[in-house]
């Protein structure tokens, strides 16, 4: 009777082995994404001057935010959703139309995971059909930047299993995040993308497979115009790669501009002082800290405030 106990316990222990060792294993992988992806998501903090106009009286309204972006080259450039960034995304489908908005991003500032120092940016690049915006760091001051590589991606199949890496807002240290997704639809109208169910990240954000490869970026999309039933509002989308190439190209020629200028301004501005005198009084320093602005790490409602 014994011999048999013993005998039986064994065999649990042989079948159950693998299992936990599975699960093991599976934990150290998803460490291991998130250590590879985690420092390229980055926050956007701007403040968001707003006009908002009807029936003939205007209002004035100021925000400060701070929203999620991916790097996605060597030389500091973000991307991130468009909707961020456009006053319009704002306001429910029921008042557009009725409410006239016009508004610009200032004070534009990147910063890396919870760390409190903050580079001068620049928006170089918008487009409001696909919902991408790229921001151009102008400033790197000799830091290396962990760029995902949206030219080495694939392309999802409908059932997949993916995922994103976000970040938690600064009340919980800017925590990264795992997001669990799948391909739930093949979508051809109004553009070519995949529908996604689970956790999808923030809108602007990249998703991979389980090899870790890019295989689309998270967009709000409208339906097809003059469809009834379907409302104004924006649901989150993956879109291809290949489509996001197209504005990162044209971004990455912007953003060359953009560096080119900014180097050009501190050439000119240390031209004016090239004596090795200090002007009197000129201890500045930018001691800019967060403002408690609005977080938008992946909680927020898309396209609310």
């Amino acid at each position: 009777m014994k011999t048999r106990i013993a005998l039986f316990a064994l065999l649990v222990a042989i079948f159950l082995l693998p299992v936990v060792r599975a699960e093991d294993d599976n934990g150290n992988l998803w460490e291991k994404r998130v250590a590879a992806r985690a420092d390229s998501i980055v926050f956007v903090k701007f403040v968001r001057k707003i006009r908002m106009t009807a029936g003939g009286q205007s209002r004035d309204v100021e925000r400060s935010r701070e929203v999620l972006g991916v790097v996605v080259d060597e030389k500091g450039l973000i991307l991130s959703s468009n909707s961020h960034f456009d006053p319009a995304a704002a306001l429910p489908p029921q008042m557009r139309g009725q409410v006239e908005v016009e508004g610009t991003p200032v004070d534009i500032k990147v910063l890396f995971g919870n760390e409190e120092e903050e580079y001068e940016a620049q928006i170089v690049a918008r487009d409001s059909n696909l919902d991408l915006a790229f921001i151009q760091i102008l400033d790197l001051q000799g830091r290396t930047v962990k760029p995902i590589d949206l030219r080495v991606g694939s392309e999802p199949r409908l059932g997949e299993e993916l995922y994103g890496i976000s970040r938690m807002g600064r009340g919980f240290d800017c925590t990264p995040v795992v997001a669990r997704l799948f391909v739930s639809a093949v979508v051809t109208k109004p553009r070519r993308m995949w529908g996604a169910s689970g956790e999808v990240p923030s809108p602007g954000l990249p998703v991979f497979n389980v090899d870790g490869v890019p295989v689309g970026i998270v967009s709000l999309q409208q339906a097809s115009a003059g469809v009834e039933g379907q409302g104004g509002r924006r649901r989150p989308f993956l879109l291809p790669l290949t489509d996001v190439l197209k504005s990162f190209t044209m971004a990455t020629k912007r953003a060359a501009e953009a560096l080119e200028g900014a180097s050009e301004g501190e050439e000119e501005e240390s031209g004016e002082h090239d004596d090795g005198e200090a002007e009197p009084g000129d201890g500045k320093h930018d001691g800019s800290k967060h403002d408690g602005g609005e977080h938008d790490g992946g909680d927020e409602e898309p396209g609310e405030e």
